[in-house]
């Protein structure tokens, strides 16, 4: 790793439990590259920044990338919120219903 860039995403947009990857990242990485979205981290990373650590959901589809460290996982749980009013608006639902059969379908 020490010869490395490694891409992340900002501390500021993760939960506490999630960030003590990059902590421990930090000791061993050349670089950290940080990006504020899981696209740009896919992005920087498929442009050749450095080894990122993305999500699943943006990743899975690039043949491009190649996972390097299969045997390492990190799990962090998301919401999925809507305000009360808009949660039965079709929009909304065929969105929240496409988001939950992506994600169950990468989960596999």
């Amino acid at each position: 790793m020490s010869e490395h860039v490694v891409v992340v995403g900002l501390e500021e947009f993760t939960s506490a439990s999630s960030r003590d990857y990059v902590v421990c990242l930090q000791k061993y990485a050349q670089r950290i590259f940080r990006c504020a979205t899981a696209t740009g981290q896919v992005e920087a990373t498929k442009a050749g920044v450095g080894i990122g650590v993305l999500h699943d959901f943006s990743a899975a589809d690039q043949d491009s990338l190649v996972r390097v460290l299969p045997q390492i996982e990190f799990r962090q749980s998301y919401f999925l919120v809507s305000h009360p009013d808009t949660a039965d608006v079709r929009r909304s639902a065929v969105c929240r219903d496409f988001l939950v059969a992506r994600f169950i379908q990468i989960e596999g």
